[in-house]
């Protein structure tokens, strides 16, 4: 599994990403860049430290950890929209022998069964539909029907073509933005290839399970040996108490600044554009977001980090 941008669109500021710019890095290309980016500018990344707990004390938040508790004026919410695994609770319906694998977990189509196997269609499920396709006879669940855009188009990166005309950095609240937000497109993968060369079967969403069956929404069953979940992710902010959380738990936020005075948010997805929560965009939003921090520092409002 690659990422679906090319290298010259996921450097962090002052610092490109190595390597043939036109290729699409690994998941290893990214943790050794990102290592080291902390290296170059002797960034003070606490490792092995898992915040638990963020609440108000008095005019500053109390951030605790596992191994300390430290004050802050201000706090910056950067662990991005994909923290929990979401797996819908039909799966418990399935045979205790079908083989069950978030994408988040997949790494190779030996961890499954031989046999049959269905996959979720997100970007992941995708990629992995096609790999498991070499070894498997597989089934492709789609959720709902979503455009797909080639990886390459013209000789080109399907985003270079996207920046030339604005689409790249759309805003969120503009019209566009509202449209992809709702049809964002699969980059790379074509589904409909996949199925119309034989390699995989489609089937609409599934909504049900029993035993070694899955049932789709329009009453299609289809028999399994092993599943891919690739049905994303579901933030968990239940660690920040400061009553910045709406009621589905989701931060209530315009840019990334929060509603609640000194929390601000970073890398979320359309926080403030299409590139919000990709590498190559969370440098702009981490800019203006530094601005804001600045504003709130000359109002008297924010920051100054110390040990409790």
């Amino acid at each position: 599994m690659v990422l679906f941008t090319p290298a010259k669109r996921n450097a962090l500021p002052g610092l490109p990403f190595p390597g043939d710019p036109e290729r699409y890095p690994t998941k290893d290309d990214v943790a050794e860049y990102l290592e080291a980016y902390a290296r170059k500018f002797a960034l003070p990344v606490m490792l092995n430290t898992r915040v638990t707990g963020v609440r108000r004390v008095g005019g500053a938040f109390e951030v605790r950890t596992a191994r300390e508790v430290r004050r802050a004026r201000a706090v910056v919410v950067a662990t991005g929209p994909f923290q929990v695994s979401f797996i819908p609770s039909l799966a418990q319906d399935l045979a205790a022998e079908v083989v069950q694998v978030h994408s988040s977990a997949y790494q190779q189509p030996a961890q499954l069964l031989p046999g049959r196997v269905v996959v979720g269609s997100g970007k992941s499920g995708a990629q992995i539909a096609a790999e498991v396709a070499r070894t498997h006879e597989v089934t492709l669940a789609l959720g709902r029907r979503q455009p797909h855009l080639p990886q390459r188009l013209l000789g080109r990166d399907i985003f270079d073509l996207l920046s030339l005309l604005g689409l790249f950095e759309v805003r969120a609240e503009s019209w566009v933005g509202r449209f992809f937000r709702r049809r964002d497109p699969v980059i790379g993968t074509d589904l409909r290839h996949l199925a119309r060369s034989g390699r995989v079967q489609l089937m609409a969403r599934v909504t049900g399970a029993e035993g070694r069956t899955v049932r789709s929404m329009d009453g299609q069953l289809a028999e399994v040996d092993a599943v891919v979940w690739a049905t994303g992710f579901r933030p968990d902010y239940r660690w920040l108490d400061v009553g910045v959380l709406d009621a589905q738990g989701r931060p209530r936020h315009a840019g990334g600044v929060g509603t609640v005075p000194g929390v601000y948010f970073l890398g979320l997805s359309w926080q403030r554009s299409r590139a919000s929560a990709l590498l190559g965009g969370v440098g702009r939003d981490a800019q203006a977001l530094g601005t804001q921090v600045i504003h709130g520092l000359a109002r008297g409002e924010l920051l100054g980090l110390e040990q409790a």
